[in-house]
């Protein structure tokens, strides 16, 4: 294997990667939830240029605004009046099938498929869509609140 120096890969960086990202705004603008579903509405208000100038959403902005709309979705389904701490983060999966305008408002979805009661609070399990399948994926994730406030009824269960 060869080392290469950073003179030798410095060309290669990513601008948005390095610090690019940094310089973003986007907002959650909307939420609506229902059980078993949550959608969320990003608008952009500031967006890092890709090298050609157009302005589209980047797969770590998604990953944000995914983890967020999960951590809203778990504290609404458990009736908690704030976020009880670090939620835990198991797997995320995301499919880039096209890219997403970033000039527009972009809707982000989350389909809880499974729910269960977990050692470390509540385990959930949900089908991810992103600008109307533009990027499609799963995310797992556990909410840590105490055992006696985990307890959902059976029939908060989904298979």
């Amino acid at each position: 294997m060869i080392r290469l120096s950073p003179e030798q890969f410095r060309s290669f960086l990513s601008p948005y990667l390095i610090g690019g990202w940094q310089q973003e705004e986007i907002v959650l603008s909307a939420v609506d939830v229902e059980p078993g579903l949550v959608r969320g509405i990003i608008t952009p208000k500031q967006i890092f240029p890709a090298s050609d100038g157009t302005l589209h959403l980047a797969v770590p902005a998604a990953f944000i605004w995914i983890a967020q709309l999960g951590i809203i979705y778990a504290c609404w389904d458990q009736k908690l009046p704030k976020k009880p701490g670090e939620v835990l983060l198991r797997e995320l999966h995301l499919k880039c099938r096209r890219v997403v305008d970033a000039t527009r408002e972009i809707d982000l979805t989350i389909a809880v498929t499974a729910k269960r009661v977990v050692a470390e609070g509540v385990f959930y399990s949900g089908d991810i869509s992103v600008d109307r399948d533009a990027f499609v994926g799963e995310a797992r994730f556990v909410l840590p609140i105490p055992r006696t406030e985990a307890e959902p009824a059976p029939s908060d269960f989904i298979a």
